[in-house]
């Protein structure tokens, strides 16, 4: 089953992601995003998504590049707006590092931070005002 079977419609979703700052980087949806995971929280938020629904966000992190990305404690404030996605390739490396792709489904909006004692954050998200982008091609002819 592909995504745009799987994911038709925003009750699809599940209605809180963990989210991955990325700086410079915007996830589209229905294109694959590959990057490289190695910090110790961000390792471990691949191993839960992976165990559970597949699905995170992609969200850059407010103000500029001279900020830094993702600080410990999780105080850097983030953009209202990214991209939820699954988690579609994944590979384990010798030195511990994973590389991944991410295929993009639907933009979000993010709501509440739910607080909790994982290393990394997870969010409400809502796909509602998005909802165009579950169906493939609307707009492209536009573009």
């Amino acid at each position: 089953m592909n995504l745009a079977q799987r994911y038709r419609r925003p009750a699809d979703l599940t209605p809180t992601v963990p989210v991955f700052p990325l700086r410079g980087v915007v996830l589209l949806p229905r294109a694959a995003l590959p990057f490289n995971i190695f910090e110790a929280r961000y390792l471990k938020m691949i191993d839960d998504v992976l165990s559970g629904s597949r699905l995170l966000a992609l969200v850059q992190p407010e103000g500029n590049a001279a900020d830094e990305e993702s600080p410990d404690g999780n105080l850097v404030a983030l953009r209202k707006t990214g991209c939820v996605g699954r988690l579609t390739a994944y590979q384990e490396l010798d030195d511990g590092r994973r590389l991944i792709s991410v295929t993009g489904i639907a933009r979000c909006e993010l709501g509440a931070e739910r607080r909790g004692t994982l290393p990394y954050r997870v969010f409400e998200a809502s796909t509602e005002r998005f909802e165009g982008d579950f169906v493939p091609g609307l707009g492209e002819n536009e573009v």
